[in-house]
């Protein structure tokens, strides 16, 4: 693949990674409800690079 292939896919997969994480983030339950905050928190997006 080329380098300009390369860099574009790379790009294209931190923003995915960055509204995946933002939509995340939006759907915080509050910390009083502790079971759903923890499950809320192992849900967090990983970032997978390739």
């Amino acid at each position: 693949m080329n380098q300009k292939q390369e860099k574009r896919r790379r790009l294209n997969a931190r923003i995915d990674h960055i509204e995946a994480f933002a939509l995340w983030l939006a759907q915080e339950p509050p910390m009083w409800r502790v079971v759903s905050w923890h499950r809320w928190k192992r849900r967090r997006p990983r970032f997978k690079e390739g």
